[in-house]
């Protein structure tokens, strides 16, 4: 392969993801979703590297978060946000990974035992659609108690 081409095909790999980076970027302020996620005040549950999956569709099953997820509970509010950089690139929106609803939007939280371990199986009612997912934390029960209390 002659250099130029390559170095022309590399340099349009780079804009092309750095223009993915920067529109992840103008979204996220737009939407008012933080760039670098930071636990909120007064959390009765925080856990800063948990692993889930969403349940909306098989790839999304398939895929999911490794130990990047933060997860916090309010007296408000359930929070699950991917850290920086795995926020970028529209990630948690095709993956289905972010959430920050009030708390009388989760239907159904129970522990279950999957091939994954002990997981924490979530029923969300969203503003466009009901979402489902699975969290895997350090401490379940003691996410379950926070998020009932």
């Amino acid at each position: 392969m002659e250099l130029g081409l390559f170095l022309t095909l590399y340099g349009v790999v780079v804009l092309w993801l750095a223009a993915g980076v920067a529109g992840s970027i103008i979204y996220r302020r737009r939407a008012g979703k933080p760039i670098v996620p930071k636990p909120p005040n007064g959390t009765t549950y925080l856990e800063k590297n948990a692993s889930g999956a969403s349940h909306r569709s098989p790839l999304t099953r398939l895929g999911g978060a490794s130990n990047i997820l933060m997860v916090a509970v309010t007296p408000a509010e359930l929070i699950v946000r991917p850290k920086f950089p795995f926020n970028l690139m529209f990630l948690p929106e095709i993956w289905g990974l972010e959430h920050a609803v009030p708390r009388h939007a989760v239907q159904r939280a129970e522990a279950k035992s999957t091939w994954r371990g002990r997981v924490v199986l979530l029923e969300i009612r969203g503003k466009r659609r009901d979402e489902t997912m699975e969290l895997k934390l350090r401490d379940p029960d003691a996410f379950l108690k926070a998020l009932r209390s």
